[in-house]
């Protein structure tokens, strides 16, 4: 069975070991499972069955989006598919994006607790309809965050009102809509048209909250996600085969959903 995992992070060679480190700390978070270099993670998604996976970069400073774009360019393959980054509050942001998309890239990734961004200012707004004219898939964290904890500016509330600001985008919501905050989700966006992953929120033993969301959500709106390094992709993928008794469900999260999205092809 084919398998793409939407939410990963990987950092360049000489930056690795430290980024993996400061955010690690900084989040208290368990040991990561890979170096954070993209050979590492390809040591990890061959350990997995995992044909490709997305690499979610993070511009947590306006000056940092032409070298992010950069070492895009240089890592993507047919098994990475980098989203670069934006700083929404960069004065040509919406020109960034259109240069993401023109240079060929499938998507972009925001975090509103690290950029420090409010999600509904008007100059976010600009980036998310400049994704939406430029066809790009945006790929935002969504809930609580372990190293942010009690910032709600993410709740699945606020994320959602993306998808009536920037009509036709096509938005991913991170961990399950709302890391810590499923319920939530459940209650605002189950059946909208966003699309959400599973990263950090598959869990292991079957759990009905879980199994509402994957198979109630808009059809073809779920995909398989782990957030690597954080974790470890080839026991990400073995829960989610049990939790997941349905074999047809199982194939869409974990490759036709994302393939689809992607325009990989979903056979």
């Amino acid at each position: 069975m084919r398998a793409i995992d939407f939410h990963t992070h990987a950092f360049p060679d000489f930056l690795a070991e430290r980024a993996v480190r400061s955010i690690t700390e900084a989040a208290v978070m368990q040991r990561p499972h890979t170096d954070g270099t993209i050979s590492g993670l390809l040591r990890s998604m061959d350990d997995a069955g995992i044909d490709a996976s997305v690499v979610a970069c993070i511009a947590t400073a306006p000056e940092q989006f032409a070298s992010i774009l950069r070492w895009c360019g240089e890592i993507a393959s047919d098994r990475i598919i980098p989203f670069p980054s934006v700083h929404p509050y960069a004065p040509d942001a919406p020109a960034q994006v259109r240069r993401i998309a023109d240079a060929g890239f499938k998507g972009m990734k925001l975090h509103p607790l690290y950029q420090d961004i409010a999600v509904l200012d008007e100059r976010c707004v600009a980036v998310y309809r400049a994704v939406a004219e430029a066809g790009l898939v945006l790929l935002v964290h969504s809930g609580d965050d372990l190293r942010f904890l009690g910032d709600h500016r993410c709740a699945p509330e606020a994320m959602l009102a993306i998808l009536r600001l920037a009509p036709g985008i096509r938005l991913v919501l991170a961990h399950l809509g709302g890391f810590w905050e499923a319920t939530a989700f459940e209650r605002h966006g189950l059946g909208s048209d966003a699309y959400i992953d599973l990263s950090h929120t598959i869990p292991s033993e079957p759990s009905a909250a879980f199994t509402h969301i994957c198979r109630d959500h808009t059809p073809g709106h779920v995909m398989f996600g782990t957030d690597s390094p954080w974790q470890d992709q080839k026991a990400e993928v073995e829960k989610l085969r049990r939790v997941i008794g349905d074999r047809e469900l199982l194939e869409d999260i974990l490759w036709r959903n994302a393939a689809r999205l992607l325009g990989m092809g979903a056979a």
